[in-house]
């Protein structure tokens, strides 16, 4: 064997132990958070102390009006979508590049039986009720997913779209602050 073959393998061996190392602390971390959440105690918002709590309710949007998701139209509490252009290279082969993408940063309320609070839904994980994709001719579709667009359409962008709907159930799990102006 000669020296470079052997110094390709150190390498190689280098790059496969920091990438195991790297899983095992996103393993340990995600372990970490999911005790974490399921020694937290389900708490009712009338009776919830300050602090890192956990709740059940329905989602209800903050204002009169529920938000309006922008690709669908569709009213939610919230919303995150990207808009994806179909490319084709040399060899005929497809792929997707994302060209808009965003998420709903207005907060919305969690109602249980016993009272109400304000969601913030900046940097929150948040796994959506409802997931849509569907394709069309535009960067932006203008309303709902559609269920058939015949063979006539091009399809050149694809739409995603996560939401949460006015009366989902949601668990939330965060830190509680009561508010002073009241």
């Amino acid at each position: 064997m000669r020296s470079s073959d052997i110094l390709h393998f150190w390498e190689a061996a280098g790059v496969l132990a920091a990438i195991a190392c790297w899983a095992l602390y996103k393993f340990a971390a995600s372990i970490r958070r999911d005790r974490y959440l399921e020694d937290t105690p389900l708490v009712k918002i009338r009776s919830a102390a300050q602090g890192y709590i956990k709740v059940f309710g329905r989602a209800k949007a903050a204002q009169a009006d529920p938000t309006v998701s922008p690709l669908s139209l569709r009213p939610c509490v919230w919303w995150s979508y990207n808009v994806q252009e179909k490319q084709r290279n040399a060899k005929g082969e497809t792929t997707w590049r994302t060209i808009d993408s965003a998420t709903s940063i207005t907060p919305f309320v969690l109602a249980d039986a016993d009272g109400e609070c304000l969601v913030g839904p900046v940097n929150a994980e948040i796994t959506p009720t409802s997931h849509d994709v569907w394709y069309g001719d535009s960067p932006s579709p203008g309303g709902p997913p559609v269920a058939s667009r015949g063979f006539m359409s091009s399809d050149l962008y694809r739409y995603n779209e996560k939401l949460l709907h006015v009366g989902d159930q949601l668990s939330v799990a965060g830190e509680l602050r009561s508010n002073s102006e009241i």
